[in-house]
């Protein structure tokens, strides 16, 4: 399964820049209101008029004006300013994003021991974004030594906020035994409590946990149900599986229709197990018109991935010449290329072709050794 592992990029991505977003949203409606205001100039003199008399609240909004550059020229030297007056009282809001500016080295030079002194003092006033990533930084080792036990902590604290992305963190580390005892049990409660809260990612994974019966009994339907949500919100992979299982008939009703509906929407974000079975699919003339030309499209899409079944696939095609002239060379390499990724089907025929010289020339011997090379 490809949500084997953690998409820390992805996700470090997003934390960098939307948990600011996050957290300064509240502030930014005090003053900002995300468009130019015909009352700034006003607006602004007196908040540095209560900025200069100590005001936290002034000082922070002025810091996130700076930072945004919105009413006000951007300037990170300025907001930053701002922003250590406002957290040097103890406004969480601030602390944090100093955090971040020391993180970015923004106005400031990057320094990973104030990232997290400041962090963490956010993080101990309670606020679980903070805490979700204290616990990321800690999980992959970001400016301090990896610590799975203090990421599982941070996790944890986010978590009983109904943080959802942390309760998702969590279940994975428990999903897949990463820095944790393996817990299924745990690991599916977690991902219960972030996918109910509509976390893509959790809705995913809790629709495999129903399909493959990782630590609770096979349940087709419950399947189908979670991964439609994940599907609607664009998850790929689940838009994939829903697909899958209109094809097949596991769990739900038996819908080429459906099924084409989603594996295209899932193709078209590249994802090549849906790009293959979507080939297959109007190869057949299920659910859509026959189209050979759209057939090879997509598993040319597919195979260009290196997944190994549309390797195999257009192999058949340039073997068999059915839909296209026939061309044993180009078969051969098509199969070459499955096979030396341990596609089964395609090294029979490989054998075959060796055995028989088509499209290479004869040889018994190299037929042997890919029979030798078999998963029995």
């Amino acid at each position: 399964m490809a949500e084997d592992k953690m998409e820390i990029n992805d996700f470090e991505k997003s934390l960098r820049f939307s948990l600011i977003k996050l957290n300064l949203e509240k502030s930014i409606k005090l003053f900002l209101k995300e468009e130019f205001s015909k009352d700034a100039e006003i607006i602004v003199g007196q908040l540095i008029n209560a900025a200069n008399q100590g005001d936290e609240v002034a000082q922070y909004v002025l810091a996130v004006s700076y930072y945004n550059g919105i009413n006000l020229p951007q300037d990170y030297k300025k907001a930053f300013e701002y922003c250590e007056m406002s957290a040097l009282q103890g406004y969480k809001e601030a602390q944090h994003l100093l955090g971040i500016m020391y993180w970015n080295g923004e106005g400031v030079l990057q320094d990973y021991n104030k990232v997290y002194e400041w962090l963490e003092k956010a993080a101990l006033q309670g606020d679980d974004n903070v805490q979700r990533l204290l616990g990321f930084m800690y999980y992959i080792g970001e400016g301090i030594p990896t610590n799975y036990k203090k990421a599982v902590e941070w996790f944890e604290k986010a978590a009983l906020k109904y943080n959802e992305e942390a309760q998702f963190l969590l279940a994975s580390m428990y999903d897949l035994g990463d820095g944790v005892p393996q817990d299924y049990k745990k690991a599916f409660e977690y991902y219960e409590m972030s996918a109910l809260q509509g976390n893509a990612m959790a809705q995913h994974n809790l629709g495999n946990i129903y399909f493959y019966g990782k630590g609770n009994p096979i349940n087709y339907e419950k399947a189908a149900e979670w991964f439609e949500k994940a599907a609607l919100q664009g998850n790929k992979n689940s838009q994939h599986m829903l697909g899958a299982m209109y094809h097949t008939g596991k769990g739900v009703l038996q819908n080429y229709e459906k099924a084409f509906e989603w594996l295209e929407k899932s193709s078209l974000q590249g994802l090549a197990i849906a790009q293959c079975i979507l080939g297959g699919m109007y190869l057949d003339g299920r659910g859509i018109p026959r189209d050979y030309k759209k057939a090879l499209e997509w598993y040319e899409k597919s195979a260009l991935q290196d997944y190994s079944d549309a390797q195999y696939r257009l192999g058949i095609v340039y073997f068999y010449g059915e839909v296209v002239p026939q061309d044993y060379q180009k078969a051969f390499e098509y199969f070459e290329k499955a096979a030396l990724k341990g596609n089964n089907n395609a090294i029979n025929i490989l054998m075959i072709m060796y055995d028989q010289g088509k499209g290479v020339p004869q040889d018994r011997e190299k037929s042997i050794e890919w029979f030798e090379k078999l998963d029995v």
